[in-house]
This record gives C-alpha cells, sequence and structure tokens, in this order.
C-alpha cells in the first residue's frame, strides 16, 4: 500500500516510510530505523484469480486499511486486534497486487514471444505460388526426412527437458526453445482463465522417441516413477551412445489406442448432459399428430483432479547426460502418467481425488460366469457382446475388447467347442491387453480372478486441462547432490452412457506360476 499507509507493529500511530506525508495523530512517526519486512504468503484460494480480480480484491484490502487508520486518527489507542486487523489488510493488498503484476508480466513476456514466433515464421515459410527456398528447387523433399509441419512442431523437436530443468535448479531464467515453449503454454494457459505453474509447463506432445524428435513428429502421453543412477546406468558416462537403452516394462497404453473421447485444453469444469431416456419415434396416420415424447437427461460434469509423478536424478547422471537418457526422463514423467491414468479409467476407486473406473462403476451391466467365478466359454463372451450392442440399439462405433495378461491366456487355451481349434480368443476383436485389469477380484470363494470388458469407447471422456506441471526439487536429495523432477497433470475422465459398456468380472485367469 504505497502511498497511504504502512504496516505497524507497535506504538501509537503507524509506521511511515520515507517521502509519505506525516501520519495523522498526536506526536510524529516514532524515530529509528523502519522493522524489517515481515515474510507473507498468499493464502491458497487466492492464488487462480484473475488479473481482474487480483486488483479488485486488492483495492478492498486497501480500503479496509485505510478505514482501520482513519478510525484511529483522533488518538484512540491501537489495540492488539487493531494491529492485527490493519497490517492483515496491508499484507493482503500489498501481495495480491504483486500476484496480478507477476501476471501481467508473464503474460505480456508469453505474447511477446507469440508475436515474435509468428514474424519468423512468416519470414520462413515462402508465399503461395512464390518461388522455393534458397538451396532448393520446387518439389525436392525436405532434407534429413519429413519437414515439420508447424513452427510449433519445430520447437517440440529442439526441447530438452534437461537444459529446462538445470536452468530451474540454478535459478536462472528459461532461455532459447525451452524459455519459448514455456511463454507458449503460459500464455495459453492464462488466456483460458488457468492457474500460474508453480515451476515451467512441459507440453503433454513432447517427443518421447528419438526418431519423432529428429522428424518433428509428437507423440502424447505421459507415465511411471524411476531412479536414475550411474549404477543403474553405467553407459551413462560414456561419451559414445552405443545403442538404445532397455527401458523399463510397463502397463501398455490401451485407453487411446480402443478410441476413448479425448479432449484438450480445457478450462473450468466441465458440464456435459447424457440421456437417461431416448426420444421416441411414432407412425401416425395422415391428419394426426406423434405422440409427445421427449428425452430425458442428467449432469455429466468433469472437474479438474491431479496426477503426478516423479524421476530423480543424481548428479554424475546430470552432467553426464546424452540423448538416450534425455529421452528416457521425458518417458518416465510422460508415461508414468498415463499409466496411471489407464489404471484409473479401467480400475480407479472413485474414492479421494481418484476417479471412479470402469470396473467399479455399479451401473455397467455384468455378464456373471458362475457363483465364485469360472471359464468363460464363447456363450459368455456372446452374451456380453449381445447386451452391450442391444443397449446401443445399432449406432456402433469404436467397439473393443480389453482384459488382462492373463485373462487372455484363459481365452486362449479355451476351445469354441471341446478338443477342437479356434479357441474364444481369436472370436474376439479388436481386442487389447493390459496388466492395468486386476488380476485380484473377488466373488463368493473365488478369488484371484480377472475381468473382460467391451463397449463403444467413444462414450468414455477423458478430459485434460493442461500440459504437464514441472517441479524441481532440489531438497528431497540435496544432501546427494541429485534433484527430484515431479510432473503434475490435470484430467479427469467419465461416461456419457454406461449401457455402452458391458463387464465380466469373474474370470478365472490362467495361472502362471509363482
Amino acid at each position: 500500500m504505497t502511498g497511504q499507509v504502512e504496516r505497524r507493529d507497535s506504538g501509537p500511530a503507524p509506521e511511515t516510510r520515507a517521502g509519505d506525508p506525516p501520519a495523522p495523530g498526536p506526536g510524529p512517526p516514532p524515530a529509528g530505523d523502519p522493522p524489517a519486512p515481515r515474510a507473507f504468503t498468499l493464502p491458497p484460494e487466492y492464488a487462480n484469480l484473475s488479473i481482474e480480480r487480483l486488483r479488485a480484491s486488492a483495492e478492498t484490502f486497501n480500503r479496509q486499511a485505510q478505514s482501520i487508520y482513519s478510525a484511529h486518527s483522533g488518538g484512540q489507542e491501537w489495540t492488539d486486534a487493531d494491529n492485527r486487523d490493519f497490517n492483515r489488510a496491508c499484507d493482503m493488498g500489498d501481495a495480491l497486487s504483486a500476484r496480478a503484476t507477476q501476471l501481467e508480466t508473464a503474460e505480456q513476456q508469453a505474447n511477446d514471444a507469440d508475436a515474435a514466433r509468428q514474424a519468423r515464421l512468416r519470414r520462413e515459410r515462402p508465399a503461395p505460388g512464390g518461388p522455393p527456398a534458397p538451396g532448393t528447387r520446387s518439389g525436392d523433399p525436405p532434407p534429413g526426412g519429413p519437414d515439420p509441419t508447424t513452427e510449433w512442431d519445430r520447437m517440440l523437436a529442439g526441447y530438452s527437458l534437461q537444459r529446462a530443468a538445470i536452468a530451474w535448479l540454478d535459478g536462472r531464467q528459461l532461455r532459447g526453445v525451452e524459455a519459448e515453449v514455456n511463454q507458449e503454454l503460459l500464455r495459453r494457459r492464462i488466456a483460458a482463465g488457468g492457474r500460474s505453474p508453480s515451476g515451467f509447463l512441459l507440453p503433454s506432445e513432447l517427443p518421447v522417441d528419438r526418431n519423432q524428435a529428429a522428424h518433428g513428429r509428437s507423440l502424447v502421453g505421459p507415465q511411471e516413477q524411476r531412479n536414475i543412477t550411474t549404477a543403474s546406468f553405467p553407459g551413462l558416462v560414456q561419451t559414445v551412445t552405443r545403442g538404445p537403452l532397455i527401458d523399463l516394462l510397463r502397463d501398455a497404453l490401451v485407453l487411446r489406442a480402443l478410441g476413448v473421447n479425448v479432449l484438450t485444453g480445457l478450462t473450468g469444469n466441465l458440464e456435459l448432459v447424457k440421456k437417461a431416456t431416448t426420444t421416441q419415434a411414432y407412425w401416425v396416420t395422415e391428419g394426426n399428430a406423434p405422440t409427445k415424447s421427449g428425452a430425458t437427461t442428467l449432469p455429466f460434469t468433469l472437474a479438474p483432479r491431479t496426477v503426478g509423478a516423479w524421476t530423480d536424478w543424481t548428479r554424475k547422471t546430470m552432467m553426464m547426460i546424452n540423448e538416450s537418457v534425455e529421452m528416457m526422463m521425458r518417458e518416465d514423467i510422460a508415461f508414468s502418467i498415463a499409466a496411471e491414468i489407464d489404471r484409473a479409467g479401467i480400475d480407479g476407486s472413485g474414492s479421494g481425488a481418484e476417479p471412479l473406473g470402469l470396473i467399479g462403476n455399479p451401473d455397467i451391466p455384468v455378464i456373471p460366469v458362475g457363483t465364485d467365478g469360472g471359464v468363460p466359454t464363447l456363450e459368455h463372451i456372446v452374451a456380453l457382446e449381445a447386451t452391450v450392442e442391444t443397449n446401443l440399439k445399432g449406432t456402433q462405433a469404436s467397439l473393443g475388447w480389453l482384459t488382462s495378461p492373463r485373462g487372455k491366456g484363459r481365452l486362449r487355451i479355451t476351445p469354441v467347442v471341446a478338443g477342437q481349434l479356434p479357441n474364444v480368443w481369436g472370436q474376439i476383436e479388436p481386442s487389447y491387453v493390459t496388466t492395468a485389469v486386476p488380476t485380484d477380484l473377488t466373488k463368493g470363494t473365488g478369488t484371484g480372478l480377472t475381468a473382460i470388458i467391451y463397449g463403444q469407447w467413444r462414450d468414455f471422456i477423458l478430459a485434460f486441462w493442461s500440459g504437464v506441471d514441472i517441479l524441481v526439487d532440489p531438497i528431497t536429495l540435496g544432501t546427494a547432490g541429485g534433484v527430484r523432477i515431479v510432473g503434475l497433470q490435470d484430467c479427469d475422465m467419465g461416461l456419457r452412457r454406461e449401457e455402452s459398456f458391458g463387464m465380466i468380472l469373474d474370470v478365472d485367469p490362467i495361472d502362471i506360476g509363482a
């Protein structure tokens, strides 16, 4: 609160700053150095406000402080409660104004960077029908593989998570491609009314394959935790990369392959509706009106939930890093988050921040095999298929099957006709397998059971509110000279129609031993 009143700790009147007019009330302001400013953290409920609301809230607190000050202008005694309320109002006003200024500066920087990018792109892109770029002939393919189609693809192709993390760790501003990518993502988020990240922003479409990165093509995905050290990967200290590194096995990412409906770039809660009943059509004779009918709808809301993963870098890894490890670290953050999203979509508990998955949804039809579970036959598979397709009433698209590896194994050794080929597994397609489908389900006295899921996957909604927020934590591994890189993704998921899916939840899986 400049030019008005200053915080006070004690004494007959608030402290004043150099250049301020004398404070009203008896006696001059106290002599001596002003008290050191107190640390103040803006309450979290104010962190996501827009610039306009931050300015308005700051003005409200400024007026509150001025009102408290004016009430004591006649020499009334300042109580401890008066001091506390006055100081808090001053702190809040200053903090809110500073936050608004910070966002305005970031928005201006992002806009400037965007304008510079667009200008560069216009310079680099030949005019339609114009001469080819210098050194090339009309119709020549771009050297070194397919040319990235956009400036954004070119930036992603040259992006380094390592450079960004080390710059952030050292307290330096991001530079080059990393700065441009961060500013572009920040511009998009602020323009959509989103929150400012605590660290820097990593695009969710960042390439995670070296060949894709070289050609500027993008691959979407994020997921898993790993500790990377020179002990676990001794080849990192060599100056020559000798072939690709073998990554850890992880859950196959199947929800996108099955055709779920992916929504990106969202702001605020996503308000949708689902049909509880459909509109009925009628045949009528001439001159008669059809019977009145209409669809009944139910509200369907998706709201941001945050899923996170991390990877630990040791000091030697950070110093001796190469391209192979750069890609591996991208994958650790990216695929770890994506695999957890797959798991939650299939088997999420629905408790706390975790969304409810398909298997726990009580409104999805279930075809039973036995009282205590059992081996599904072709009859069970056909019954499941018929149930879903009857509920869809002929509007079928993106249908597919999903089970666990052990569920697939059971179907592969189960013949359609006893003692003969083919097996039941060969009768279902398209079919996908993932360890995200559990093998610890129970029914009656049966344990260790697994599931088979069939459905129209486009009715599964997967919503994303941001790219991946990257936080650099130098404290957790600080004594060893390491750093933890944390990735956070805002997303949610849900079904537009539960009857678009069906499940068998008591499959006796194949035994693979200990």
